[in-house]
């Protein structure tokens, strides 16, 4: 298993990705940032990608209103738009449940 240190918003752009790996498990912080950007590219790019929902985090967010939005609807919010188009997004026990031994 390897892993990749990301040099911007967006690990995708790294030659490590390049591989002809059968998925990908994408982890990290900010959920509604460099995760969501990460995701979306990969998906878009043809990976299979799993998030495992508990291995992910956000902080609280103003929107352009003034409206401070907890950190778990940040989060929620950013996997539900994520799921199903780019990712799937599930925990991280299913995910590892799912290596073979």
């Amino acid at each position: 298993m390897a892993g990749v240190t990301r040099n911007s918003p967006c690990v995708c752009v790294e030659d490590a990705l390049r591989s002809e790996a059968p998925a990908l498990v994408i982890l990290g912080v900010i959920t509604n940032n460099s995760l969501e950007a990460t995701v979306r590219n990969a998906g878009t790019l043809g990976h299979a990608v799993f998030v495992p929902e508990d291995a992910c985090f956000t902080y609280g967010w103003k929107d352009l209103r003034g409206r401070i939005w907890a950190a778990d609807d940040v989060h929620a919010l950013s996997l539900a738009n994520l799921h199903g188009e780019y990712a799937t997004v599930t925990s991280s026990a299913e995910i590892l449940a799912s290596v073979p031994a």
